[in-house]
């Protein structure tokens, strides 16, 4: 399985301006394994970048963000063998089993089940052959939705459409797996397993500090960014060394472990090799018996809701 493609754009922040790049990264989740780690400028498409990954192994599942929503991509997935679930985007072109326009928006507005599943065709002219799935909210969170929209669409001097807050109700994903594989629910349940690339990119901006710089020299703060990503890379592989393990143990609570032993891991790396893999020893024991790379006690967790998926 391959939790892959998730491209955020880093925002450069410094005294007078800012600039943007963008790190595209494919993760591993089963390895836990960054496959691949590319930088480019804020305004290339995500869709774009994407062309230059390595293609994906037969059977796995492909998890992304809307930035790499892109039929083309999904169709070329599906003729090598390669799963993939992605959210709908609001504006995608819906047409039944038979050929006719489906409008989503008045089908959702006018079911009375917490649940929809069924096969469609996606895109005006591609005409891909999908799942859809769509799965109510709780009154809640599509309240905290519509505010969110209304919020960011003020900012940017825009008015909503009714459409568009009533689909915050739902979550709504369109997929290549049938049913035989897997339920709506595992699949809403199985698509959790994204937000940890949500944190691995909160963890490079809050601990790694990747997204400030006190430069206000273009070429100095590139150069700041490419140090910060190096030790970000440099305590992946710390992590993965000493026993971390992929949404069983917490990220950001490991990453902020190994960077209270990055002194000690310094002088033993200049020291011999033999002191460098004592201190991994030690950071793997501080691992284990201590409470950085665990849980809180009931906290439903992605790893609790895959084993209860797992075994219902």
């Amino acid at each position: 399985m391959n939790s892959d493609l998730f491209g955020k754009e880093l925002v450069v922040r410094t005294d007078y301006k800012k600039a943007s790049i963008k790190l595209h990264l494919r993760f591993d989740v089963l390895s836990g394994a960054f496959q691949h780690f590319q930088l480019t400028d804020g305004i290339t498409a995500d869709s774009e970048a994407e062309k230059e990954f390595e293609p994906l192994p037969v059977g796995s599942l492909r998890l992304a963000n809307l930035g790499y929503f892109s039929l083309d991509a999904f169709e070329k997935l599906t003729q090598t063998g390669v799963f993939w679930i992605t959210r709908l985007k609001v504006d995608c072109k819906l047409y039944n089993e038979q050929g006719e326009p489906f409008c989503l928006h008045k089908h959702l507005k006018a079911t009375n089940l917490d649940t929809i599943d069924l096969n469609c065709f996606i895109g005006a002219k591609k005409r891909l052959s999908a799942r859809l799935v769509a799965l109510r909210c709780s009154k809640q969170e599509a309240n905290k939705r519509r505010r969110h929209i209304r919020r960011d669409a003020k900012r940017r001097w825009r008015t909503p459409s009714q459409q568009w807050l009533q689909l915050a109700g739902w979550d709504i994903y369109i997929t290549n797996i049938d049913t035989t594989r897997l339920t709506a629910e595992q699949l809403a349940t199985i698509t959790g397993i994204r937000w940890q690339i949500e944190l691995m990119f909160k963890c490079f901006k809050s601990v790694g500090k990747v997204n400030t710089s006190r430069s206000t020299k273009p070429e100095r703060i590139l150069c700041e960014v490419y140090a910060k990503l190096i030790a970000q890379l440099l305590r992946h592989w710390i992590m993965l060394a000493t026993g971390w393990k992929c949404i069983l143990q917490d990220f950001i609570k490991t990453a902020k472990l190994i960077g209270r032993h990055a002194r000690a891991l310094t002088m033993s790396f200049h020291k011999s090799k033999t002191a460098f893999y004592r201190t991994l020893r030690y950071i793997k024991q501080d691992l284990q018996y201590s409470d950085y790379g665990k849980h809180r006690a009931g906290k439903q967790t992605t790893y609790r809701q895959l084993k209860n998926v797992e075994n219902p």
